[in-house]
């Protein structure tokens, strides 16, 4: 079910971060490829919406989750 508009970035992003803190969890050929699918919809993203603040907060994020692995 598509998210209603009031409030369709809120569920996304949650969604997304849900997705990222989980994102070694991969179980299947399937969810493989929808994990590559997303990650092909967010550089596309990022490219439409190519903002220094977003691209740096971007970077900030995956270099933390780094250092947790780390």
């Amino acid at each position: 079910m598509a998210n209603m508009g009031y409030c369709r970035f809120e569920k996304t992003l949650h969604g997304l971060l849900d997705c990222f803190a989980n994102w070694d969890d991969v179980t299947s050929e399937s969810e493989a490829a929808r994990r590559r699918r997303l990650v092909w919809l967010c550089r596309l993203i990022v490219s439409y919406h190519d903002d220094a603040a977003d691209s740096n907060a971007l970077g900030v994020i995956v270099a933390k989750k780094e250092e947790r692995r780390g």
